[in-house]
């Protein structure tokens, strides 16, 4: 045989690793030599280990058995022609390559690298309490669900209105009730959790409140728990107790009833483990005790707006510039001409001033109504358009004017100059104050919105955009809500905290409105166009319980202050009292 042939022989014989053969030329130099002299292999992946051995002079020899073994089985093992396959789990091996009758063996390396297979979040789905926070534990896994350690990891969230995320996996609730999916990203890899964000009941809220209480008169409580973010909770069990017996009582439904004298008590509503106490004054009388039309006074002229001022008396201004006055005992009027359309006036809180809106045309005008005949005291020019209301401040010392072409003006009472104006847009045709706060609310019924203003930031709020003609507005006593006339047919109640509206059906389409001082009763006018109505509404039921047959076209009514009365002007040139 040929050196070329014998050598070629020996070269694939090695490579095979048992040609079979004898062990001819082996000496204390041979070696056994192994490619590659290290493995790297993914988990669950192999590779081929190829030997060689070698005599002292660095030749090949042919037909020398060849063993293989592992150090470690549970992470790799090796065949028996020396496919190193990855059992599983990441980690470092050795696979030892011994030749028979060669004394140094040759040792390879293994390292098996994890390989991104999946994420495991947890908790999934999760729960989050209110404005609460939860920490999830995210994890990028291999195929054997081994943690790969330093894996970076991206967290987003579906509505961050509901959840927000931290790039280490905290969730934090907004706010409101809810869910929301958190994804987490490594690569091409997600996963996703759902968490719910859970109500907690946070405010007992009870009205009215305070309570005002005719004598023998009964009650019905409106409670309700709203939670972090002021949005009401169904479902909720409510407990009542009232003190002192002998002046209140209250049953298990909330059922409120004044049984005894005149005096002063304590309402308290409990749920849960949250309490509200509210005070409760037993008088006499809070409102009109009738449903039912005490006077008519006739007029010349239509009568368009009402007040009662703290001096009992009562002022009527009129579409033909006549303004009514007289005393509320007397049922009797005593016209004068101011010689415009009067839409609006307001009077004081001493009852010795009031201001009479458009007299003249563009203007708004005080009097002073300390005597028997009213007297001008002076007159704010520059205003633009009718002007539809005015209201003063509480402490007398600005007057705030609205106006056809949209605007709202704020007046110095005491030197009768515009110091701000606010462009709402639309004809703004009513207002109402907050009793304590710098904010004003106006009614557009052309742009069918009703906005807060905030006097102090200039901010303006819009409260309701749609699906209603809002008229004129009144306040609870406590200012949580804001009642809007709807001539669409409705009274819209919308809680001032959290922005949210009712609806109290009334049949017919509002126009004046006007709440008793003890916030009992709201009495809305339906002008109708000759079958005119007056709607009484019981707050704390929201419900009609009694209609007043005015005919004519009743307009905006005012009330006494000591809420006995209410006053109905009517377009049709009468005034009614309701006692």
């Amino acid at each position: 045989m040929s050196f070329l042939r014998r050598g070629a022989t020996a070269v694939a014989c090695a490579l095979l690793a048992a040609c079979g053969g004898g062990e001819g030329g082996l000496g204390p130099s041979a070696s056994v030599q192994v490619d590659p002299t290290s493995l790297t292999i993914p988990q669950q992946q192999s590779q081929q280990l190829t030997v060689s051995v070698l005599d002292g002079d660095g030749a090949l020899l042919a037909g020398v058995p060849v063993t293989f073994a592992s150090s470690d089985t549970n992470l790799v093992t090796v065949s028996p022609t020396g496919l190193v396959r990855s059992v599983g789990p990441a980690g470092q091996a050795t696979v030892v390559v011994k030749a028979k009758g060669v004394t140094k063996s040759a040792a390879v390396p293994v390292t098996v690298t994890a390989t991104s297979d999946h994420i495991v979040v947890t908790p999934n789905p999760g729960a989050v309490p209110q404005k609460g926070t939860l920490q999830l534990d995210a994890q990028l896994v291999d195929r054997v669900g081994q943690p790969i350690p330093g894996a970076v990891l991206g967290f987003s969230s579906s509505d961050p209105n509901i959840l927000s995320v931290s790039p280490t996996g905290l969730v934090t609730s907004a706010g409101p009730a809810g869910q929301a999916t958190i994804f987490i990203t490594t690569g091409e890899l997600t996963a996703q959790t759902v968490i719910a964000v859970t109500q907690v009941p946070t405010t007992l809220v009870v009205r009215p409140a305070p309570i005002l209480l005719g004598t023998g008169q009964q009650l019905r409580i409106s409670a309700s728990v709203l939670d972090a973010v002021g949005t009401p909770m169904p479902g909720q069990a409510f407990g009542y107790t009232a003190t002192p017996t002998g002046i209140i009582t209250v049953d298990g439904t909330g059922l409120l009833s004044s049984v005894g004298p005149i005096g002063n008590g304590t309402l308290s509503v409990t749920s849960g483990t949250l309490r509200t106490d509210v005070a409760v004054s037993v008088v006499s009388a809070a409102h009109p005790t009738n449903m039912a039309i005490s006077a008519h006074v006739e007029l010349a002229s239509p009568a368009f707006a009402a007040v009662v001022s703290a001096s009992a008396k009562v002022y009527v201004v009129g579409l033909y510039g006549t303004l009514a006055y007289g005393t509320l005992a007397s049922n009797a009027l005593t016209s004068t001409s101011l010689g415009s359309q009067l839409t609006a006036l307001v009077a004081n809180a001493a009852g010795d001033r009031l201001w009479v809106g458009n007299a003249p045309a563009g203007g708004l005008t005080e009097f002073d109504v300390s005597g028997e005949t009213p007297g001008a005291l002076g007159t704010v020019t520059g205003l633009v358009g009718t002007v539809f209301d005015v209201k003063l401040s509480p402490d007398g010392q600005r007057v705030y004017a609205s106006t056809s072409d949209g605007k709202v003006y704020v007046v110095d009472a005491a030197t009768r100059t515009v110091t701000n104006t606010f462009d709402i847009g639309g004809g703004i045709v009513h207002l109402v104050r907050h009793p304590s706060q710098p904010l004003l609310y106006a009614s557009a019924p052309n742009e069918v919105k009703v906005v807060e203003i905030d006097l102090q930031t200039q901010a303006v709020r819009t409260l309701l955009s749609s699906g209603a003609r809002p008229q004129a507005l009144a306040l609870s006593p406590d200012a949580s809500e804001l009642y809007v006339a709807d001539e669409t047919g409705a009274v819209k109640v919308i809680t001032l905290a959290t922005g949210a509206t009712q609806s109290i059906g009334l049949g017919c389409g509002a126009y004046g409105m006007v709440m008793t001082p003890d916030g009992m009763q709201l009495y809305v006018t339906c002008p109708m166009y000759g079958a005119g109505e007056v709607k009484v509404v019981d707050r704390a039921t929201r419900a009609v319980v009694g209609t007043i047959q005015t005919n004519g076209t009743p307009r905006r009514p005012g009330v006494s202050p000591d809420g006995f009365t209410v006053v109905v002007p009517n377009e049709q040139g009468w005034v009614d009292y309701i006692r």
